[in-house]
């Protein structure tokens, strides 16, 4: 049984090609734009474009913020995709040039850090990382049944998700050097790449999303 499941619309993105993808395996999906309406919903998504640090600001300033972390607590399902994959984390170094800090803090959900991709690479890549890669799979989960190791999915990002914990990692992709392209702890997923982009494999994930337990 597919759960209702609510899309966070906090202000950063374009989000209606992911609420397409929802409803094309017939999810009860919904944009939702008012925090105090989540705890209606068995399951979240939470997507984002843009910068961590100002999509940390309009989480708080929606007051989702508070609703998120309330809702994590329920034990529900909740999904990071790109941007809201990234704002899970402890922390980012995607900081203002002129920022007098040198990493942003995160939801804190899971113990991982945010850094530029080209950061540390010996040899330069191109950033940002826009288009197909693999997926390597690191551990077994309901989110990719039905999902060939070595599948393409489409990225679109300049920084990436390094977990503290390896238990934490379910798969990881390479681009100059080797980053978490999805994480699962308890009942939080996120996933680098973007499912309503990466054609049939990408509208499997979502129906494995759809069809988790509550």
């Amino acid at each position: 049984m597919k759960a209702a499941t609510a899309i966070v619309d906090y202000g950063c993105g374009n989000i209606r090609s992911l609420l397409n993808a929802f409803r094309v395996n017939d999810g009860e999906a919904a944009l939702v734009t008012d925090p105090e309406h989540l705890m209606q919903y068995q399951k979240i998504v939470l997507p984002g474009v843009g910068a961590f640090g100002a999509a940390m600001e309009m989480l708080l300033k929606t007051g989702f913020m508070e609703s998120l972390n309330d809702f994590k607590k329920t034990g529900k399902p909740v999904l990071g995709i790109c941007l809201g994959m990234q704002l899970m984390c402890t922390r980012s170094d995607e900081v203002p040039s002129d920022s007098r800090v040198d990493s942003l803090d995160g939801l804190n959900w899971i113990e991982a850090e945010v850094r530029h991709i080209g950061k540390n690479l010996s040899t330069p890549v191109k950033v940002p990382h826009m288009g197909w890669n693999e997926l390597r799979f690191k551990k077994n989960s309901a989110l990719f049944e039905g999902v060939e190791n070595a599948a393409d999915v489409y990225f679109v990002h300049s920084h990436a998700v390094h977990c503290a914990h390896e238990e934490d990692i379910l798969t990881s992709s390479v681009y100059g050097a080797e980053f978490v392209s999805s994480f699962a702890r308890d009942n939080i997923f996120g996933m680098q790449f973007h499912p309503e982009k990466s054609h049939k494999v990408g509208l499997r994930i979502i129906d494995n999303f759809l069809r988790m337990a509550t």
